[in-house]
């Protein structure tokens, strides 16, 4: 799943380049000539890098492959980097002016809404167009920015889409019971999981517990909700046990194989995924795009 979301990554920038390059390039003829700029805020050490660096590769790959044509309307494009040095904010708002100091006619940002918002709010606040290549909620536009986020936009899916998909999926599997696990370390893994929970109470299902954690806490962070959960699987275990003898049946299968775990898992989340896969053998998971 996180490869084929890279790649999905990589052909939205390259779909927003094109996009993107042909409406700047229309925009006028009195710098018919003049490049058009695309400046690029973006992470390369830290947990958005995964995500930021394949989507400036393939846009730098396209843009050599458009430029060897011409350009766009005879403009060639040309790609200007600062490296927001893992997001932070006051770094992520100064690449910002000053990529738009060197004239970009357009600033990418990095696939999380919250994370982006510095170079966001410096990009409309001059009146230009703030892309995401990747960033997965409904917040990168008005809903976050105000009528100004008119002109902020992303080429990834909705959080609450992904969600809710995963809900009605799970629902048609005849899973009618669910753990949900939050990581709350963006926007995005809590907007999937918060619109399967929705989504997943409509359609009659019941969700049993919930655990948040934070994938960048550290592992014992990951580890603590690990812990809070096998102490609820204790007593699952029993409950099991008692009901197996009751119809004669297996413990490890009573009871597990209509309950599944919905979580939206980033790369940190190895400990969580294990506990699920080992200590509850047989209990089905989903989770949004990222999820391993």
């Amino acid at each position: 799943m996180r490869g084929r979301g890279r790649m999905a990554i990589a052909a939205a920038a390259l779909l927003a380049l094109a996009v993107i390059g042909s409406a700047l390039a229309a925009s006028g003829s009195r710098a018919a000539k003049a490049p058009i700029i695309i400046g690029w805020a973006f992470d390369s050490s830290g947990p958005m890098a995964p995500f930021d660096t394949p989507a400036l590769a393939a846009a730098k790959l396209r843009v050599s492959q458009l430029n060897a044509k011409g350009g766009v309307n005879g403009r060639k494009l040309q790609i200007r980097t600062c490296d927001t040095q893992q997001n932070k904010a006051d770094v992520a708002r100064a690449c910002a002016l000053r990529l738009l100091g060197q004239k970009a006619n357009v600033i990418f940002t990095t696939c999380d809404v919250d994370l982006a918002a510095p170079v966001v709010s410096a990009a409309i606040n001059r009146g230009t167009l703030a892309v995401a290549p990747c960033i997965g909620t409904d917040q990168m536009g008005p809903k976050r920015f105000g009528s100004k986020g008119r002109l902020a936009f992303s080429f990834g899916n909705v959080a609450q889409d992904e969600g809710s998909a995963m809900a009605q999926y799970a629902y048609s599997r005849g899973w009618r019971t669910a753990d949900l696990a939050t990581d709350t370390v963006i926007v995005y893994f809590k907007d999937v999981v918060r619109a399967f929970e929705v989504r997943f109470k409509q359609l009659g299902g019941r969700i049993v517990a919930k655990e948040t954690y934070q994938s960048l806490g550290g592992s014992n962070n990951v580890q603590n909700a690990v812990n809070r959960r096998c102490v609820r699987c204790a007593v699952d275990a029993r409950e099991r046990v008692a009901l197996a003898r009751e119809q004669h049946a297996d413990p490890q299968l009573v009871g597990r194989r209509r309950h599944l775990l919905a979580a939206c898992e980033s790369e940190g989340d190895q400990l969580l995924v294990r506990h699920v896969r080992v200590v509850l053998r047989r209990r089905p998971e989903c989770g949004g795009e990222q999820a391993g």
